[in-house]
């Protein structure tokens, strides 16, 4: 299973984390989907980034994920 984890207030909300069958990016993106963190295109809105075992998800260059792979979403708040 992986293991898809929320930061910041995303945990109030989703709570810390859930596993997810799949061996796929595209399964996590599905489950993101379900809670309003992609767009109709099938991206990641902005505000978000996205770590597959720490690393940004735009810079991985796969889509198949392991077993004990971590994902995590970490919202970016701004202040004003």
């Amino acid at each position: 299973m992986v293991r898809l984890v929320f930061e910041g207030p995303l945990s109030r909300q989703f709570g810390k984390s859930v596993e997810i069958e799949g061996n796929s990016i595209h399964v996590v993106f599905k489950k993101l989907n379900e809670i309003g963190i992609v767009d109709d295109k099938g991206r990641i809105k902005p505000g978000y980034i996205v770590l597959v075992n720490d690393k940004d998800i735009r810079v991985v260059g796969s889509s198949e994920l392991s077993r004990d792979d971590v994902v995590k979403v970490i919202p970016i708040n701004h202040g004003g």
